[in-house]
């Protein structure tokens, strides 16, 4: 009986192991297979940068880039790439947004 018992805890065991490393690696997929995704993100707002001049144009280039590393999203270091892109595009559009604001706009507005 006892013996039994043990087989079972094991085998329950084996098979959390197993469903542990079968999510672990179902979890990386989507996220590498949502670097497509980013990189239709990415393309788009290159595109915009070049229509319209929002950022510099060296901003778009690196979005080219880091649209085609998103696209190997299933490597890690590439997802360092569009990461730092993310980075860089928000800081460069906060400092333009400061560089427009109109000259009374440094008081933010009150809720009523």
């Amino acid at each position: 009986m006892a013996a039994r018992l043990r087989l079972l805890v094991e085998s329950g065991r084996n098979r959390l192991q197993r469903f542990i490393h079968a999510a672990g690696d179902a979890s990386y997929i989507i996220l590498a297979g949502s670097g497509i995704a980013m990189a239709s993100l990415i393309f788009g707002v290159s595109l915009a940068i070049f229509g319209f001049g929002l950022l510099p144009r060296w901003v778009g280039w690196f979005g080219v880039v880091a649209g085609i590393a998103a696209i190997f999203s299933l490597f890690f270091f590439t997802m360092l790439v569009w990461l730092l892109w993310i980075a860089v595009t928000s800081v460069m559009l906060f400092v333009r947004s400061r560089a427009h604001a109109p000259a009374g706009a440094s008081e933010p507005i009150r809720a009523v």
